[in-house]
């Protein structure tokens, strides 16, 4: 049964966002997840069609977001059920289609945006869209003046085209500082951070040798950039009449979720196994830019499996799904999201679970499993966090994590559990605690995980010191025998 829409009520704090979007045609929201962005994002369309030119309007996003979230958005309140919206997807006559069409907005995805920008030079229309919203703004950080990634580029060059833009981000700098120079240069064309990234860099960054090797094909990898002293209060200053920074978590007395880390003991014959790869990854030539790479097979042995080239997958163990029985178990009660990163991790789970075992993407239509999640219907919901951690609600469902496998990826790791937060439980009017579960596979890779994840180190350079660490025990082990 359809609900019927309500009435919008900015909660605290909620109305300045909205207020700063309005009264700043190039601007953007960097907010905590559960913040409230894609209501303020709808509002600020509905408030200004009126007084302004704001429609039709492009809505860039993830692509599990823009019709689970956006386009469910504009259907849960009076003041934004009548905007129309086109998902831009499906074959490219279809895409073609829905570009043409009339709608109050368009919705296309990220990967999309190479081909918009190219049938819109073809047709040599010009760009009708009149405002220009970018979810999750910091999948265009790969911008570059010269080069970069092509949705970076098309992204920045549609921003340039339109005359109302705005950012929307819950994690907008989540590997460096540096990502937010080409988000900042949609809005001002590189006026408050530089023209270049090099520029950029040379201002708040400098450069480090890594490690203490100097040799000449060492070197040939330069330096790492680091930032410099206070360097992100300096952007923040630079960039404040644009950007509005909000940590809702703070301002709203938030408690944090429980992060608990629950071992598992690799089986003894796979301890053998992983020694062996661990030898032949960790060797002599491993670098910090390199370690990353060489650690997926690591990885995969701590979760219980092992791609191979060109061959069926190996099957070590399940002490991971051991574990996640075990968590079940302890509540018995309650429905869990499980992320995942392998699809193998997928197929343990429902050899093991069967149909407890629904993954978001099941059936070809998120927004059916999210309402399923949502009510109660799923007792185990599988996630793959790179493809659909973003925006989705989820905290009717469950308010339990279980990661098989945390990973080094802070985004994912945010997002995903962002869909849960104590502060999404609060708005929700549910008064209770929130769980995550990592299962850490003891004297294994996973170890390193925490440490990247709670912002200790640099990945490459935690598992760098991982290696030559557990070269320097694999040694001993040898020369004792």
């Amino acid at each position: 049964m359809k609900k019927k829409p309500i009435e919008f009520i900015p909660r605290p704090g909620q109305q300045e966002l909205i207020n700063h979007l309005i009264e700043n045609k190039r601007s953007a929201i960097y907010a905590t997840v559960g913040a409230g962005k894609t209501v303020n994002g709808l509002t600020v369309l509905t408030t200004l069609e009126l007084i302004e030119d704001v429609l039709p309007a492009l809505i860039v996003g993830p692509k599990p977001v823009l019709e689970a979230v956006w386009v469910a958005e504009t259907q849960k309140f009076n003041h934004t059920k009548g905007l129309r919206c086109q998902v831009i997807s499906g074959s490219q006559s279809q895409r073609l289609a829905q570009m043409r069409a009339d709608a109050d907005i368009h919705l296309i995805n990220y990967e999309n945006l190479d081909w918009l920008l190219t049938e819109l030079r073809r047709a040599r229309g010009g760009v009708k869209w009149k405002t220009l919203i970018l979810d999750e703004s910091v999948k265009i950080k790969g911008f570059r003046r010269s080069g970069g990634t092509k949705q970076g580029r098309a992204a920045v060059l549609l921003s340039m085209a339109i005359d109302r833009v705005h950012l929307l981000s819950g994690l907008p700098a989540p590997n460096s500082i540096e990502d937010l120079w080409a988000q900042t240069y949609a809005l001002d064309k590189g006026a408050a951070l530089g023209d270049t990234i090099d520029e950029f860099r040379t201002t708040y960054m400098k450069q480090i040798r890594q490690g203490k090797d100097t040799d000449s094909e060492k070197k040939k990898f330069g330096g790492k950039w680091v930032p410099t002293k206070n360097a992100l209060e300096k952007i923040k200053d630079r960039i404040r009449h644009m950007c509005y920074f909000d940590d809702v978590l703070k301002r709203e007395a938030v408690p944090d979720p429980y992060i608990i880390d629950t071992p598992v003991e690799l089986p003894h014959a796979i301890r053998k196994v992983y020694t062996n790869i661990e030898t032949g990854v960790f060797d002599e030539d491993v670098r910090p830019e390199t370690a990353v790479m060489r650690s997926s097979s690591l990885i995969q042995v701590a979760a219980g499996f092992q791609y191979v080239e060109g061959e069926p997958t190996i099957w070590h163990h399940e002490a991971k799904m051991d574990a996640l029985e075990g968590i079940m178990e302890g509540a018995p009660d309650e429905n869990i999201i499980v992320a995942y990163l392998y699809k193998a991790q997928l197929e343990q789970m429902r050899r093991r679970f069967g149909k407890a075992v629904v993954e978001l993407r099941d059936g070809g239509n998120i927004l059916d499993n999210v309402a399923k999640w949502n009510v109660g219907k799923i007792k185990l919901l599988a996630i793959q966090p790179a493809s659909a951690a973003e925006g989705l609600n989820l905290q009717q469902g469950g308010r339990r994590i279980v990661w098989l496998t945390a990973g080094y990826n802070l985004s994912h790791w945010v997002q995903l559990n962002g869909r849960v937060s104590p502060l999404r439980q609060k708005q929700a009017g549910l008064n209770r605690d929130v769980y995550i579960h990592r299962l850490t596979c003891v004297d294994t890779i996973d170890e390193v995980f925490p440490g990247v994840l709670e912002g200790k180190a640099a990945v490459n350079d935690m598992l760098f010191s991982y290696a030559k660490e557990r070269r320097e025990a694999l040694s001993l082990a040898d020369a004792l025998g």
